[in-house]
């Protein structure tokens, strides 16, 4: 069994982040996640076969946890709700493609209400390309992210699901995304702001609320 059912819990066995595998949906079930998890804490985890799989005569799993660093946090969890008060997303240069500079978040929608937006820099000419995963990195939450222009206007929008990653632009391989990238045409007289919303809805059973982006934006 390849991918199987995986959760992980606190020590009250609160879950905080999971994936919930089955035979049906096999080919298109991610192949890993990653929780955040508070530093000094201890959590458990709880693998389960896959809902509609018998056991074989070979049946074992492999699993691989690793601890690595994570995006920067969400600094603006109140202040950013306001389309008026973004907080700024920084962007570096890409030290391998000098056109591009790149910005990374690990954001939480905390309620249903809760939306978060970030301003990043841009210029007519420019394209935006994203990469995002909530759900489908064990999050229990269902994101939809969506770019805006300085006026609100929407330039485009997804919303996660459990099949299919978000991803704006081209993998390395050259094979297309989930979206398009958006060109940045320079409405409002020469745009040098986009904004990017986040919402969500959260899922029963699963308190994680984390989703984690990084944005692309590239000159000419």
């Amino acid at each position: 069994i390849e991918r199987f059912s995986v959760r992980v819990l606190q020590t009250d066995a609160t879950v905080i982040g999971g994936w919930t595998s089955t035979v049906a949906t096999y080919d298109t079930t991610t192949d890993s996640i990653g929780v955040p998890v508070t530093p000094g804490s201890e959590v458990l985890v709880s693998i389960e076969r896959p809902t509609g799989s018998t056991p074989t005569a070979n049946d074992f799993y492999f699993s691989l946890i690793t601890f690595t660093p994570d995006n920067p946090f969400e600094a603006s969890e109140v202040v950013n709700d306001m389309f008026s008060t973004p907080e700024v997303l920084p962007l570096t240069v890409d030290p391998m493609n000098t056109k591009r500079q790149r910005g990374f978040i690990l954001g939480h929608i905390i309620s249903p209400t809760d939306v978060d937006h970030y301003g990043i820099a841009v210029k007519a000419g420019d394209t935006v390309s994203l990469a995002c995963g909530s759900l489908r990195t064990g999050s229990g939450l269902t994101a939809t992210y969506e770019l805006l222009s300085s006026a609100g206007a929407s330039l485009q929008m997804e919303t996660e699901t459990t099949t299919q990653d978000v991803f704006w632009g081209l993998f390395g391989d050259m094979t297309p995304g989930s979206r398009p990238p958006v060109p940045i045409a320079g409405p409002d007289g020469g745009m040098d702001t986009a904004l990017f919303k986040v919402t969500g809805v959260q899922a029963a059973g699963n308190t994680g609320n984390w989703y984690r982006c990084g944005i692309f934006v590239v000159s000419p």
